[in-house]
């Protein structure tokens, strides 16, 4: 079934630049702390200090940490999925035979 699902798509390819463009152009509002780098870190499973050690000299996020914050938008505690944030903005385009529930 997967692979027919794949082959259905690569014969139509679909143009998502609309759906792109409309996410980045309104944008949502997003905050994050020092907590929520460390503990992104250490779920992945990383062990380098720059990332899961907060007084480390070169303490930074993790360079795919921007992708969680569509998910908590604002929220500082354990949020639901999908999340408010991800409810006011996403927008999914039509993939032929795949069905979203939510």
């Amino acid at each position: 079934p997967l692979s027919i699902a794949l082959d259905t798509m690569a014969d139509a390819p679909l143009d998502t630049a609309p759906f792109i463009q409309k996410e980045f152009d309104d944008g949502i509002a997003v905050s994050y702390n020092k907590r929520d780098l460390l503990t992104y870190a250490v779920g992945i499973g990383c062990s380098d200090l720059r990332f899961v050690y907060e007084h480390d000299f070169d303490f930074q996020a993790f360079p795919t940490y921007p992708v969680v914050l569509a998910f908590k938008g604002t929220d500082q505690d354990v949020v639901d999925f999908p999340s408010e944030a991800m409810q006011e903005t996403t927008s999914l385009p039509p993939l032929s035979g795949i069905c979203t529930v939510l």
